[in-house]
């Protein structure tokens, strides 16, 4: 197949299940092309992107040059309905407007023939790829993942985009339930799990006794607080414990704070972000990694997220909560560790308790990776992906 993505940014480190399914698509020898938004031009990037060869495309911001727009014969093709139906303000579709004629042109260059148009997160930006596929008369589809439907200020404005869509893909049974429940959004669904490549992961006997591991933006809904609150309760029985904090965020100089009013500053390292061959070091040296993760007071929330499947797929024992999706993948005692959200005493009893059973250590970690390899490996997941892909093709053609 031949496929365009539009994205808001790209190559962005913190969408790794993006790069992955681009990878992975590209290896199987789609022709895949990528129109961005923007260009995060961030310092450390991931191996696959270093290895990609694809058609990219970086739109210009439009100017009040660009009101010309409005008089390009091809608007007519782009599917004014959409514009009266699902455009708020004239700005709005403006912008738009400029987007999808930009991406009009780079298709139009490409040395093949897209056969449909994909999207992720369902921002109001992705309005631009309905009119693109409008025009070349291509199914539109959009991954809805999770701040932008979760956030309560961003709900209208992800129904608005995800009733425009042709099939609606969700990384999780509960993200489909939320739209259909919460958002009323009435469209095709198709679950297919965001992943990781399991044979990217290869395990070792590295392990540093004590040591703690979380890898997420430092934002409230990955629930920081209770982890370092944790650490606090166990560093009297356990002084020579260690947490390893890898990711930036707006919550960093919070963080640092609160590890000097709990006293445990020198068990704690924030590495910021670091290179994949240094991701894949600190998950071997982990005992246990762990992702309390929260609703955040602005609706907030993971689905589930892609580190705990890297953490698995490394057979690092996890320790979470069973917010969202999480409980799709990670059953309590069986292939991690689940306990209550906000709970910093729960969350230190089963630190302590993996600690103190290697053998638990070992049968948790060998079952996550297994869980991963079986249900949530690249593989599987495209092979989904790419027949939500075919549908959407083929029900637009008859």
């Amino acid at each position: 197949m031949n496929i365009l993505y539009y994205l808001d940014e790209y190559p962005k480190l913190s969408e790794s299940f993006i790069l992955n399914e681009i990878a992975e698509l590209d290896a199987r020898g789609h022709n895949v092309a990528v129109f961005a938004l923007n260009n995060p031009e961030e310092n450390i990037t991931h191996s696959e992107v270093k290895n990609l060869q694809i058609e990219t495309y970086y739109a210009k911001k439009p100017s009040y040059s660009n009101i010309t727009d409005v008089a390009d014969p091809r608007i007519r093709n782009l599917g004014l309905r959409e514009f009266v139906r699902n455009e708020v303000k004239p700005k709005h579709a403006a912008y738009h407007l400029h987007l999808a004629l930009q991406c009009v042109d780079f298709v139009n260059a490409l040395p093949y023939e897209i056969d449909i148009i994909h999207g992720h997160f369902a921002t109001h930006t992705k309005l631009g790829g309905r009119y693109a596929a409008n025009y070349f008369d291509l199914p539109f589809t959009v991954t809805a993942h999770a701040y932008e439907i979760f956030l309560h200020d961003q709900r209208d404005t992800a129904k608005q985009v995800l009733t425009a869509v042709d099939q609606i893909v969700v990384p999780s049974e509960y993200n489909k339930k939320f739209l259909k429940e919460i958002l009323g959004v009435d469209n095709l669904f198709n679950v297919v799990y965001a992943t990781t490549d399991v044979d990217n992961f290869t395990p070792t006997d590295d392990e540093c006794p004590k040591r703690l591991l979380t890898i997420a933006r430092l934002v409230e809904k990955k629930g920081y607080e209770y982890s370092l609150q944790a650490v606090s309760r166990l560093v009297d029985e356990y002084p020579d414990i260690e947490y390893h904090i890898i990711g930036e965020g707006p919550l960093k100089d919070d963080l640092i704070e609160l590890t000097t009013e709990l006293g445990i500053s020198e068990n704690i390292q924030f590495l910021g972000h670091v290179t994949d061959d240094r991701l894949h070091q600190e998950l071997n040296e982990a005992s246990i990694f762990v992702l309390p993760c929260a609703i955040a007071k602005n609706g907030d929330r993971d689905v589930i997220p892609v580190a705990l499947k890297e953490a698995m797929a490394m057979e690092t024992p996890c320790i979470s909560t069973p917010i969202s999706g999480i409980s799709e993948m990670i059953k309590d005692n069986e292939n991690g560790i689940l306990v209550p959200d906000r709970d910093s005493e729960e969350l230190a009893q089963a630190m302590a308790t993996l600690f103190e059973t290697p053998e638990q250590r070992r049968r948790l970690g060998t079952a996550g990776r297994e869980t991963i390899a079986r249900k949530f490996d690249i593989e599987s997941a495209v092979d989904d992906l790419t027949a939500t892909f075919k549908k959407s093709v083929s029900s637009l053609r008859h």
